[in-house]
């Protein structure tokens, strides 16, 4: 009897243990910023406040969707500044995303906002930051 109770304590560790880690690794994965039901016609930003919008290039759209897509969501209340760019990202079935975007220094974090949800922030890493500025040039 005894046996059979370590056996089920066993099963039951190792089966909380597995849907830990598997929540634990969905959280770490990507963000549901970018939709990936449809394709993406084009990506553009412009200056907050400036006329004209600049087409970012359909070779880079997979480097800027990752960039996005890696951004890590940040708690706490958001209280931001003006944002220095608009990016927006066109989809095939006519529909948008808008994003709210302040670029940092040199391997600092930017930060990204969805205009859909102005409460929640994402941070871009410092490296992914450089590569982001390098695109938007």
């Amino acid at each position: 009897m005894k046996k059979r109770h370590w056996m089920m304590l066993v099963v039951v560790v190792f089966s909380a243990t597995w849907l830990v880690g598997c929540q634990t690794h969905a959280k770490e994965s990507q963000n549901d910023l970018i939709r990936e039901d449809v394709e993406i016609t084009s990506i553009t930003f412009n200056e907050n406040g400036q006329n004209g919008t600049v087409h970012i290039d359909e070779s880079d759209f997979e480097d800027v969707t990752t960039i996005i897509s890696s951004a890590k969501q940040e708690s706490g209340i958001v209280n931001m500044t003006e944002p220095e760019l608009h990016l927006k990202v066109h989809y095939t079935d006519d529909e948008n995303q808008l994003y709210f975007l302040w670029i940092a220094e040199e391997e600092e974090d930017s930060v990204l906002m969805s205009s859909e949800d102005t409460h929640v922030i994402y941070t871009i890493s410092g490296s992914l930051n450089e590569e982001l500025k390098e695109l938007l040039e």
